[in-house]
């Protein structure tokens, strides 16, 4: 309001910033409902300004959530907003459209900041949600969305995608037939480091290994392992049957 009262000339700017020092200097914390007015106040010189909020699916939520862009946020406002901070820091549009997408984000939709009751939807929410019936999907489930979305999805990292690896798991298990036993008597050449990679978890309780040591023993190799979980301690694994296991 004291902005808005600054920039239509009623009152002088020093005047505005003395006047929020008496007001907040008291009162250093802010509640919740403090947060939604200032959202509220900049949603209001977004409106007036011809920026109206964009909308993205959120799979978590009902119906559609709004957030902004960061060309939404008026120039003037944070002119307005760093004028009053006298220098002590510097705001950008940036923190303002953080601080904005936080407060959507939070409180739009709940009675702190309640969407109007059977309002008509805008032209941009109205193309949006019929964009999402005909559009087709990038991942299974999951609609197409515009970068200006997938921004603030990444911003409040409730955004997961969804892949389709059910589908080609089925797929992989039909086609693995069982293991030849010719195939388990012979002997293969294996990278250290593929090697490796087979031994993460226990080949007696399933439990993460603590520790894993790969050696060379002639041309065998020996790969040390170590389960805390297990009793026995410091099983081995080696591919030539002629060497003992240690």
């Amino acid at each position: 309001m004291t902005a808005s009262l600054s920039l239509i000339g009623c009152v002088d700017r020093a005047n505005v910033g003395k006047v929020v020092d008496d007001i907040t200097h008291p009162n250093k914390f802010l509640c919740q409902s403090h947060v939604v007015e200032a959202a509220q106040y900049i949603s209001a010189e977004m409106f007036a300004t011809g920026r109206k909020f964009s909308y993205y699916s959120n799979p978590s939520a009902k119906g559609s959530t709004a957030y902004v862009h960061t060309g939404d946020i008026p120039p003037h406002l944070v002119e307005v907003i760093n004028a009053m901070s006298d220098g002590s820091v510097v705001i950008t549009a940036r923190d303002v459209w953080s601080f904005m997408n936080t407060a959507l984000r939070k409180y739009h939709g709940t009675p702190l900041w309640p969407e109007h009751s059977g309002r008509e939807l805008g032209t941009e929410e109205a193309l949006f949600n019929a964009d999402l019936k005909e559009s087709a999907t990038c991942f299974e489930g999951v609609p197409k969305v515009e970068e200006g979305a997938r921004e603030v999805m990444e911003m409040v990292s409730e955004y997961e995608h969804i892949s389709d690896s059910e589908s080609s798991s089925e797929a992989m298990t039909e086609g693995i037939r069982e293991t030849d036993a010719a195939s388990l008597r012979k002997f293969f050449l294996v990278q250290g480091g593929m090697l490796m990679k087979l031994f993460r978890f226990c080949p007696q309780c399933g439990h993460r290994l603590g520790k894993t040591q790969l050696k060379a023993v002639g041309t065998a190799a020996v790969v040390k392992m170590q389960c805390l979980s297990c009793i026995e301690m410091g099983r081995a694994f080696q591919d030539d049957t002629h060497l003992p296991h240690i």
